[in-house]
C-alpha cells in the first residue's frame, strides 16, 4: 500500500508541473506557444498571466481565428482594469486567462470533428497500434449524435426552433444507439471534414450567442469582485473548471456551474461592499461547492453542500428506462428439470449465453 501511494504522488506532482502545456496542448500533444507577432500585446498584461495568455492567443486561434484571440486579449485587459495590483489579485488573472482562453475554445461538433481528422492523430493512432508503413489501418469512430448537439451548431433561430421540438418530444437524449464512423474511409472521414469546415459559421450558431452571454456574466462578476475580496474573486476565477467536456459531460457540468453561480455567487455580490464581512465565508462555500460538484456528476452530492448553506436542494432528476428486445440464439437454450410426475418442465432461460 505504502509503495503504492507513493508512486501515485509521483505521478501526480509529474502531472502538476506540466499543467499549462498539458491543458494548451495541441492534438498531437505538444503545446503551441502564440506567434511572435502577438509578443507586444501579450507583454501589455501582468507578467503573471504571460504564460496562460500566450497559449489562450494560440489556442483561439486554431479554435476560430485571429479575431477571437485578439477579442480575447481585450476581455483579459478589461479584467487588469479592474484588479488591484496586488501578487495575490496577479494570480487570480492568472487563473481566469487560463480558465477564459478553455471557455472560449469549448468542444463542440465543429471541434471535435477538425480533431479527429487531422492529420497528428491519425499519426499518432498509428504509432500506438504499432502499424508499419505497409500496414492498412481502419479506424472506427464511435458517436451518439443528440439532437443538443445539433441544435448547438445551428443558427441560432434555427437551432431554438430544433431545441424546443426535441424538448416537447421529449427526445433529449441522443438520436441513436450511436453511430459508427469510418474515419479512415473516404465517406466518413469526408463527413467529418464537412462538418468541421462549418468553423466559419460558428459565430452565428446557438451555442456560440449563449456562451457568449455567459461569459460576459462570469467577466462582470469576476471585475466586481477583484476589488473587494481577492479569496471571493479566486473562486468565482476557478468555477468555469465545472465546464468541460462534450455531450452529457458538458450538459451536466453547465447545471452544476449555473447552480452554483446563481445560489452562492451571485448573492455574495449582491452585499453592498462595505458590509462584504461574509466574502470569506461565501468564498469558502463557494469552494465547497465546486468540490461537490467535481466528486459526484450526478448532483446529489452538491444539492446536499448547498442545502448545508442553507439552499432549498432540488429534487433528483428522473431518468429514462430504455427496454431493448434482447433476441434469443441458438445457444441460448431454456433450461429444464425433471419432474417425475410430468416429465420435463422449463425453470427459465439460461442468463449466459455462450459465444
Amino acid at each position: 500500500m505504502e509503495s503504492s501511494l507513493a508512486g501515485f504522488d509521483a505521478g501526480y506532482e509529474a502531472a502538476a508541473s506540466v499543467a499549462i502545456e498539458a491543458a494548451f496542448s495541441g492534438s498531437d500533444g505538444h503545446e503551441r506557444p502564440a506567434p511572435e507577432v502577438w509578443a507586444p500585446l501579450i507583454a501589455t498584461l501582468p507578467a503573471a498571466m504571460h504564460a496562460y495568455a500566450a497559449h489562450g492567443v494560440a489556442r483561439l486561434i486554431d479554435w476560430q481565428d485571429a479575431q477571437w484571440a485578439r477579442d480575447y486579449i481585450d476581455r483579459l485587459a478589461a479584467l487588469v482594469q479592474a484588479s488591484p495590483a496586488d501578487n495575490d489579485a496577479q494570480q487570480v488573472l492568472a487563473e481566469a486567462a487560463r480558465q477564459l482562453a478553455l471557455w472560449m475554445s469549448y468542444e463542440d461538433a465543429i471541434r471535435v470533428a477538425d480533431l479527429k481528422t487531422r492529420p497528428a492523430r491519425l499519426a499518432r493512432i498509428r504509432n500506438e497500434v504499432r502499424a508499419g508503413d505497409d500496414d492498412l489501418l481502419r479506424i472506427v469512430d464511435y458517436l451518439k449524435p443528440g439532437y443538443e448537439e445539433i441544435a448547438a451548431i445551428l443558427p441560432r433561430a434555427a437551432g431554438a426552433r430544433l431545441r424546443r421540438w426535441a424538448v416537447h418530444r421529449g427526445r433529449t437524449t441522443p438520436m441513436s444507439r450511436g453511430v459508427h464512423l469510418h474515419t479512415s474511409g473516404i465517406a466518413g472521414y469526408l463527413a467529418l471534414r464537412t462538418m468541421a469546415a462549418m468553423r466559419p459559421l460558428r459565430r452565428r450558431s446557438l451555442r456560440f450567442q449563449e456562451e457568449e452571454r455567459a461569459i460576459a456574466v462570469w467577466l462582470d462578476a469576476l471585475s466586481r469582485a477583484l476589488p473587494r475580496s481577492t479569496e471571493l474573486a479566486r473562486q468565482i476565477a476557478a468555477l468555469p473548471r465545472l465546464l468541460k467536456g462534450y455531450g452529457d459531460t458538458w450538459s451536466r457540468g453547465q447545471t452544476s456551474y449555473s447552480r452554483i453561480f446563481d445560489t452562492l455567487v451571485l448573492p455574495a455580490l449582491a452585499v453592498p461592499p462595505r458590509a462584504a464581512n461574509d466574502d470569506p465565508a461565501a468564498a469558502k462555500r463557494i469552494a465547497e461547492a465546486v468540490t461537490a460538484a467535481l466528486a459526484d456528476p450526478e448532483g446529489r452530492e452538491l444539492e446536499n453542500t448547498l442545502a448545508r448553506a442553507g439552499i432549498d436542494p432540488l429534487p433528483p432528476k428522473p431518468k429514462p428506462i430504455v427496454w431493448m428486445r434482447k433476441p434469443r440464439g441458438r445457444d441460448e437454450v431454456p433450461q429444464t428439470t425433471s419432474d417425475p410426475n410430468n416429465g420435463s418442465r422449463q425453470i427459465g432461460e439460461n442468463p449466459v449465453a455462450r459465444p
